[in-house]
C-alpha cells in the first residue's frame, strides 16, 4: 500500500471520529499503529517504521485535532489529502496573515456544527521526522 493511500485512510478516520481524539487513536491502534511519543503537543502514532505518522491532540489540548504526515510528503500531497475535509466543511482558504502560520495553506470551515481549520504545514519538526503535515482541528 502506498504512503498516500495509507495517509488517505488516516484522513478518513480523523474525519469520521472528529472531535473524539481517543476514538481516532483507538481506530489507529486497531489498524496496527502504535504510540511513538509526543511532539509539538501531539501524540504521535506510527507503523511502517515511522515512514507514516498520525498525530492527535491530547486531552489537555485546548482544541481537538488530528492529522497525518509521511516521509517526504510534499505540500501538494498535503493539499490533495485535505480534499475530503474541504468538501465536508465547504471551507474557504484564508490568508496566512490571519493565522500563526509562516508558510503553507489554511482553510476555515464548519464540521459537525463546529468551526474547524484545515492546514497544510510544510517543514514541521515532528520529533523523529521533519516534513509537511496535514492538520484538521477545532478553531474556537
Amino acid at each position: 500500500m502506498s504512503l498516500m493511500t495509507s495517509a488517505s485512510e488516516v484522513v478518513r478516520l480523523c474525519q469520521a471520529t472528529m472531535p473524539d481524539s481517543k476514538a481516532f487513536q483507538d481506530g489507529l491502534k486497531e489498524k496496527g499503529y502504535r504510540f511513538e511519543g509526543m511532539a509539538s503537543g501531539y501524540r504521535i502514532l506510527s507503523k511502517d517504521n515511522r515512514h507514516l505518522i498520525a498525530f492527535a491532540t491530547t486531552p489537555a489540548s485546548r482544541h481537538t485535532g488530528c492529522g497525518v504526515s509521511f516521509k517526504n510528503m510534499t505540500a501538494d500531497q498535503g493539499v490533495q489529502l485535505a480534499q475530503p475535509w474541504l468538501q465536508a466543511t465547504q471551507a474557504d482558504q484564508i490568508p496566512l496573515e490571519n493565522t500563526a502560520m509562516r508558510a503553507g495553506v489554511a482553510w476555515d470551515g464548519i464540521f459537525k456544527g463546529t468551526p474547524v481549520r484545515i492546514a497544510v504545514l510544510p517543514d514541521q519538526d515532528l520529533g523523529f521526522m521533519r516534513g509537511t503535515m496535514l492538520l484538521a482541528a477545532e478553531n474556537r
